[in-house]
């Protein structure tokens, strides 16, 4: 994922306010926490997962699969292309 720190510190602060993570000191590095599922957010990504298979055999249905697999080819290519843009 391309997100900045600001953007992700704000979306993790608002997942912890909701009661979806639960944050906890590293033992390891002072500096880091780790971060935890709550059994809340558990229930929440299920839901959420048994919706986005919904909505994905709604949007594919109709593909073969090899024309997915030449997609995912090309959005790969398109990606790496990407990074190798940023890294000259």
């Amino acid at each position: 994922m391309t997100i900045e720190n600001p953007t992700l510190v704000r979306l993790l602060d608002s997942l912890e306010e909701q009661g979806l993570i639960e944050r906890r000191p590293c033992k390891r590095d002072r500096r880091a926490r780790l971060l935890y599922l709550t059994h809340a957010d558990e229930r929440f990504m299920s839901d959420l997962n048994e919706r986005a298979n919904v909505l994905r055999e709604e949007m594919l249905k109709g593909i073969e699969n090899t024309d997915l697999e030449v997609a995912l080819r090309v959005f790969e290519r398109v990606m790496e292309n990407s990074a190798n843009l940023k890294n000259s």
